[in-house]
């Protein structure tokens, strides 16, 4: 918290998302559905979010032209202060993702409450998302982005992530296929937006870290999509003696991308050590040669 003395009172001013209330939260997520919408500026949402939290209105008892300038200077700097619903992205402003874990611990359909699985970023991250959970989520999100202009679709695409993100069957399949998703239809669509702003920034911990970024695509392309397809990857490493194809499936994500980081590596340095040409073995892995660098 960012703490400002006033000769009245004290502003208590949020840094990050866990620092806001759930009323705050949900208000905050609506300004960046707005912005998203192209309904408000980020100047707005900031002035808005500032004007949420601290329940502070400009007085209409204020003429004095100087006061004024002195006022809206003042109210600047700490709408500035709002910039953590924001991150940078090519110097462009974009929704924040970064939830250090999730944002709705559980959420309430009718008269049922549905826990929600975990991503915690902390020293040691964990994680209860499995590898299969994971890679459906993510063939669901790449798809729903490549189809933005659709938005039956999308609204399809939304459910089913937020059903297995919130699942109400230990069976995945089950989650995907049942009822779940039917029944997200009954959630708040901005309680979803958060659901998919936190799920979207799982995607990219994963992408940019410095280990598990080798396991993902280099190019330009949005969805992030993981190089080596989740079929091959889990036989691979069943192969290496990581365990039976259902049980890497079920393993937990974290543990997954270790695994498969291991066996790459592992890959990599025992062609490599038998001559086999780097250039060649970028083309055969179907991986950047930037990537086989890293690996050996």
């Amino acid at each position: 918290m960012i703490n400002i003395e006033l000769p009245t009172r004290t502003l208590h001013l949020p840094e990050s998302w866990e620092e806001l209330n759930i009323k705050q939260l949900i208000f905050a997520l609506q300004l960046l559905q707005q912005l998203s919408s192209g309904i408000i500026s980020t100047d707005e949402a900031r002035f808005k979010l500032l004007f949420f939290i601290t329940g502070y209105r400009p007085s209409r008892s204020v003429k004095d032209k100087i006061d004024i300038e002195i006022i809206s200077l003042n109210l600047q700097n700490l709408a500035d202060l709002m910039n953590f619903i924001f991150r940078k992205e090519d110097d462009k402003l974009m929704p924040n993702d970064v939830f250090m874990n999730n944002p709705f611990p559980t959420i309430t359909i009718g008269s049922k409450r549905y826990h929600g699985k975990i991503f915690d970023r902390g020293y040691i991250p964990k994680t209860d998302i499995t590898a299969l959970e994971f890679s459906d989520m993510l063939d669901i999100y790449t798809s729903m982005v490549k189809n933005s202009g659709n938005e039956k679709f999308t609204d399809e695409c939304v459910n089913t992530i937020c059903a297995i993100l919130y699942p109400s069957n230990k069976d995945h399949r089950e989650n995907i296929k049942g009822k779940q998703p039917r029944r997200m239809k009954k959630l708040h669509p901005t309680i979803k937006f958060g659901i998919i702003l936190w799920f979207s920034g799982i995607i990219r911990y994963f992408s940019t870290h410095p280990s598990y970024s080798i396991l993902f695509g280099s190019g330009s392309d949005t969805d992030n999509k993981i190089t080596v397809g989740m079929y091959e990857s889990v036989l691979s490493i069943s192969e290496a003696g990581y365990g039976d194809i259902t049980t890497i499936e079920n393993q937990n994500l974290l543990s997954f991308f270790d695994a498969q980081v291991k066996n790459l590596k592992s890959i990599v340095s025992r062609a490599v050590a038998q001559g086999v040409d780097k250039v060649k073995l970028s083309i055969e892995l179907k991986l950047p040669l930037t990537i086989i660098e890293k690996l050996c």
